[in-house]
């Protein structure tokens, strides 16, 4: 059992530097446009023009309308749509599909217009961790996978339950640690206790067999003593 805990708490403590090591991979920038899209085409040269490009981030380019003139919808209007309700739901409430650029990045920026001050939003998501809620439906999710920051807060919690349960386990078996030796210990009080009871008998008997013996020697010296006055009586009749 304790080994068991001990493999369980180790693996809690490794998923979550695991995890972390995976968020330093560059941050998915995306930018659902229209072609031909002025507003777009000025956004992803700001972007492009920023030194942590392809270290920090990468470029990704969806078609929210095929172009700017028809506003035929296009192959990602869809997806487009699901990430606006969900950026709804995250407070981003001026996001729209009716206008582009949208710009989406992790689940911290969601905005329909030309931003040049994007670099530290993107440095936050960097070093925080890319929750890509654009990648997650576009694999047909309904809804995101769970929030880093909640799956951080559930394994704190699963590590506060594992610690307690292994404190649990130690009290326990030093509880039946104490009871075994203590058990013996008594077992031991028993063996001695029985041990000088039967000395104790021992002793009673001897001084039983020694308290006898002067009483026979008493006897003999009777016996004796008549025999001897017999004689005495028969020698002197002779």
């Amino acid at each position: 059992m304790k080994k068991f805990l001990f493999s369980l708490l180790m693996i809690l403590m490794v998923v979550p530097t695991l995890v972390m090591a995976e968020s330093k991979e560059p941050v998915n920038v995306y930018i659902f446009e229209a072609g031909g899209c002025p507003a777009c085409e000025a956004q992803t040269e700001y972007l492009e023009s920023l030194e942590s490009n392809n270290e920090k981030f990468k470029i990704v380019h969806k078609e929210l309308y095929v172009d700017h003139n028809t506003w035929a919808q296009g192959k990602d209007y869809k997806l487009g749509t699901k990430v606006v309700n969900y950026c709804h739901s995250l407070g981003f409430t001026d996001a729209v599909t009716t206008s582009t650029p949208l710009v989406v990045i992790s689940d911290v920026y969601c905005a329909n217009s030309y931003n040049g001050s994007l670099e530290e939003v993107i440095n936050q998501v960097y070093e925080e961790g890319d929750n890509d809620i654009v990648a997650l439906f576009s694999n047909e999710n309904d809804k995101p996978t769970i929030n880093p920051v909640v799956l951080f807060g559930v394994m704190g919690a699963a590590l506060v339950v594992i610690g307690a349960i292994a404190a649990v386990v130690v009290i326990k078996d030093k509880n039946e640690s104490e009871k075994h030796v203590k058990k013996e210990n008594n077992k031991l009080e028993e063996k001695e206790d029985k041990k000088e009871i039967v000395e104790e008998k021992k002793a009673k008997n001897e001084k039983k067999v020694e308290s006898k013996q002067p009483k026979k020697t008493t006897n003999n010296k009777k016996t004796n003593s008549k025999q001897t006055k017999k004689a005495n009586t028969k020698s002197k009749k002779n």
